[in-house]
Parts: structure tokens; C-alpha cells; sequence
């Protein structure tokens, strides 16, 4: 994996997620089609703004979807990140309004797609379906975790660390 994580929607959520991922050395590209919205700082190390979704996600081993909570504008958003994204991309949507079925409804490569929202206590939880392969849930939960090394997220109700070699795959 190259490290490589592309945002799209530059907004609160989506700068939080982009200095996590900056963070832990991954190399971030953003998009927003708002010039208003600046994200990180011009210049910062291991940031650039794309100009285009798919110029944004063209690398990518991973791309959040951090806009609005409209299924439609996710829906537009999915479809174009995975049609320009290697095939292999894990797609993660940021949403607290749809489950992770409705998300992953939208998807070209639906085993693709994981949730990101959090439980009613506000800790992150990640949503997977049986759509995602036990490696997935893995590398999904493993980067996660080195992404977000103080969060403890958990799936459909289990804590992450009821996946096998979740933290050190």
C-alpha cells in the first residue's frame, strides 16, 4: 500500500480526517468544488488540492467522503471516486444519517465501501456489512487504528480488537 488517502469535502470533518491521515505519514490530496473552502494550509507537507475529484483520487488506497449527509450528492460522489480510484480503494463515507447499507447501495464496487459515524457516546464506530471480506474489515480496522491511534473504533456493535490481527495487519 502506498499510503496514500484522498478527501473529498474539505469542510470541518474533512480537514479533521485529512491531518489524522497527514499525521500518520500518509501523503493527503483534497477536493472541495468550494475555492472558499481552503482545507490545510497551501504548502503543508504531504498535502495538495486536487482540481478535480478524479484528479483527487487518482493514487488512492483510501477515499472519504466527507460532504453533506444528501445520499444523492454521496451517491454521484462513490461512483466517480471508484471509477477513478485503483479498483482496490477502500471507499470510507463520514455520515451520520445513513446506514451502511444505504451507503454502500451506492456503490459501483459495494465491498469497497465502509461507514464511518459514531455511536450515540460520540466514539467512532465503523460500519461493515457482509458485502466486506474479512481481509477488508481487517485493513480497514488496522489503518484506522494507525490513523487514529487513541480512538477505539468498533463494528456493528463488536470492538475492533474482536478482529483478528486488526491492529497489526
Amino acid at each position: 500500500m502506498s499510503k496514500k488517502a484522498a478527501i473529498i469535502g474539505l469542510g470541518a470533518r474533512g480537514v479533521a480526517w485529512a491531518e489524522l491521515f497527514r499525521d500518520a505519514g500518509w501523503v493527503v490530496s483534497g477536493f472541495d468544488p468550494d475555492p472558499e473552502v481552503t482545507g490545510l494550509a497551501a504548502g503543508t507537507r504531504g498535502w495538495r488540492r486536487g482540481e478535480t475529484i478524479s484528479s483527487t483520487v487518482a493514487q488512492a488506497d483510501w477515499v472519504l467522503c466527507c460532504v453533506s449527509d444528501r445520499l444523492e450528492l454521496m451517491t454521484k460522489i462513490i461512483q466517480r471516486a471508484q471509477a477513478e480510484a485503483p479498483r482496490e480503494a477502500i471507499i470510507a463515507v463520514t455520515s451520520r444519517q445513513h446506514d451502511t447499507d444505504a451507503v454502500q447501495g451506492c456503490a459501483i464496487r459495494a465491498q469497497q465501501v465502509v461507514l464511518l459515524s459514531e455511536t450515540a457516546e460520540g466514539a467512532p464506530e465503523v460500519g461493515l456489512t457482509h458485502r466486506n471480506a474479512p481481509e477488508l474489515r481487517v485493513s480497514v480496522l488496522a489503518t484506522l487504528s494507525e490513523v487514529c491511534p487513541a480512538a477505539v473504533f468498533s463494528s456493528g456493535g463488536e470492538p475492533a480488537d474482536q478482529f483478528p490481527d486488526a491492529r497489526s495487519a
